[in-house]
């Protein structure tokens, strides 16, 4: 009886000891899944997170070039400031020329656009005669006042009255000429200037400017 029962405890001991390996495997197998899972490495992403739209978000419109136009007030009145307002024998005068030059020193012709215009002969003979005047008041003129390009330039103005041409005005200046005699001359050709008359079958006409230019 000693014999049979030390086999089946011997057994009965197998078998205990066969449950308890198979128990401690299948526990193993269980945690082995969680412990690699917990020490497995984090590799950052290297792509962004895509950005998702907020309805919070004020988006600010695209950036819009308009180009700058100059403005016509502005110009308009930049131009008129720079009129130059002054009065030359009896006329008013609107400088309107750019840059730092001198003023103008002689009353400028006025001609109508639509007025009348004298026949070529009758302002020929009338500037020949100033002409006239010019080389008389200059005759004792020195070589060496000239300059290189010495000229008499101004204007006459003209009246008509029963075919007789008679001056009523005269402005005169000497160019490239220098010293003392420079004001005589000029006064010299205005005096003589407004006794000249002269003979034409023209109409009647109140006045007409003339502008003249001569070399000395």
């Amino acid at each position: 009886m000693r014999r049979r029962g030390l086999p089946l405890a011997i057994a009965a001991g197998v078998v205990l000891v066969a449950g308890l390996v198979l128990l401690f495997a299948i526990g193993t197998d269980d945690e082995a899944p969680a412990t690699s899972a917990a020490q497995a490495p984090i590799v950052p992403s290297t792509q962004p997170p895509a950005e998702r739209p907020s309805a919070d978000r004020v988006r600010s419109p695209a950036s819009t070039v308009t180009p700058s136009v100059p403005s016509t007030e502005g110009a308009s009145a930049g131009s008129e400031s720079e009129v130059r307002v002054y009065e030359v024998g009896g006329r008013i005068i609107r400088d309107h020329r750019k840059g730092n030059r001198a003023p103008v020193d002689l009353p400028p012709a006025m001609h109508p656009a639509d007025g009348r215009k004298l026949g070529s002969t009758l302002t020929y003979e009338l500037g020949q005669k100033v002409k006239a005047v010019m080389q008389e008041c200059t005759a004792d003129l020195p070589p060496e006042a000239r300059g290189a390009s010495p000229r008499l330039q101004g204007s006459i103005s003209i009246a008509i009255k029963e075919g007789q041409v008679s001056v009523g005005r005269t402005a005169f200046q000497v160019r490239d000429v220098v010293g003392a005699a420079v004001e005589p001359i000029e006064q010299c050709i205005e005096q003589k200037a407004l006794a000249i008359t002269h003979p034409t079958d023209e109409s009647d006409l109140a006045s007409y400017d003339l502008t003249l230019s001569f070399a000395l």
